[in-house]
């Protein structure tokens, strides 16, 4: 899997002093939902959040840690993403919803 790789390289990146863009951490997003991660993935997606981070998330950011989210039945932590989206000045789209609970609504959850 792919996954473990692209944290690796990512933490490469930052002690080479060469600085990672949205799409690198976006990369490493969508290789730990591909592995159904979404610890790791809400773990990436904080520490972008955090204060002082040059790196500001995108909608494709929070789109694929709710697609994790609600893959792995854990419908509350992409329903919790959707509502911190304007937090980030970000604005939901019809992917963001369908991300955020397309899963509980299949499983009769909503």
């Amino acid at each position: 899997s792919a996954w473990p790789w692209a944290l690796e390289l990512l933490g490469r990146l930052h002690r080479v002093a060469l600085p990672p863009d949205i799409v690198t951490y976006n990369s490493t997003l969508a290789a730990c939902a591909a592995q159904h991660r979404w610890r790791t993935a809400l773990a990436l997606l904080a520490a972008l959040l955090a204060p002082g981070r040059l790196v500001v998330p995108d909608i494709v950011t929070f789109n694929t840690a709710m697609s994790v989210c609600s893959r792995a039945r854990r419908h509350l932590h992409a329903a919790r993403l959707l509502a911190e989206m304007p937090a980030s000045r970000l604005r939901p789209d019809v992917i963001s919803y369908s991300c955020a609970f397309g899963g509980a609504e299949q499983e009769g959850q909503l």
